[in-house]
């Protein structure tokens, strides 16, 4: 075993160096992983241990960090997530688009409902999860097969993150209708500022039009007979 250095007089080995090597992991993942193992041991750390986790303990979204989201695609699913929380049905959705995701909890990844069942264990909560290849469900660490036959149908959306955020949103509300609540999302965040730009549009023409005609009354009444 090699020593590479010494600090207060302790060996530093480089055994756990030389295991790591011996796994054949992704550049990205191994870095993920280190990184993330170091962090877990500073103090006031969360005990969660991925970050997907810490994302959904403060929110009810998790997107892939240097993924490109259409943002429409993803106000829709913030919007999903938020209306479905007001009708009370609470749930988290984590869009998972590459074992990098999961920081070391990266051999969750290509089973979504494994992954759904973790997260929903860890987080006490009801989850979603949404991979490449299909969509999981669970709540507090349980499967709930009487809501996941809602998601029958809906097919794995490809590596394309942006689908995968559309198939979340779909997801969130069959399951939200699975439960008897009705979750009904504008195509767009920005429905309720179009609105009031219709309204005042309609208002200015309302308006010009009133004017047009007392103008034109004016103009017939001012002409010799």
């Amino acid at each position: 075993m090699r020593l590479i250095g010494r600090l207060g007089g302790a060996s530093l080995a480089t055994s756990s160096f030389n295991t790591m090597k011996m796994i054949d992991l992704p550049r990205g993942v191994l870095i993920l992983v280190v990184g993330w193992s170091f962090l877990s041991l500073l103090p006031g750390a969360r005990a969660h241990g991925d970050p997907v986790s810490e994302v959904l303990i403060a929110q009810g979204v998790f997107l892939p960090f240097q993924a490109s989201v259409d943002s429409a695609a993803t106000r829709r699913l913030y919007a999903v997530v938020r209306d479905a929380d007001r009708a009370g049905f609470q749930i988290k959705a984590a869009v998972i688009a590459e074992p990098a995701d999961l920081g070391p909890r990266f051999g969750l990844y290509g089973d979504p409902q494994r992954c759904a069942e973790f997260l929903a264990a860890d987080l006490s909560a009801r989850v979603l999860v949404v991979m490449p290849n299909g969509l999981g469900y669970a709540v507090n660490g349980k499967p709930a097969p009487r809501f996941s036959r809602a998601l029958k149908g809906l097919a794995g959306p490809g590596r394309d993150v942006t689908k995968q955020a559309q198939a979340a949103t779909v997801a969130i509300r069959r399951l939200a209708l699975a439960g008897g609540h009705t979750i009904v999302v504008s195509k767009s965040g920005g429905s309720n500022a179009r609105d009031r730009i219709t309204i005042a549009a309609a208002a200015v023409a309302g308006v010009a039009l009133i004017a047009g005609l007392l103008l034109f009354r004016r103009q017939r009444r001012a002409r010799p007979e």
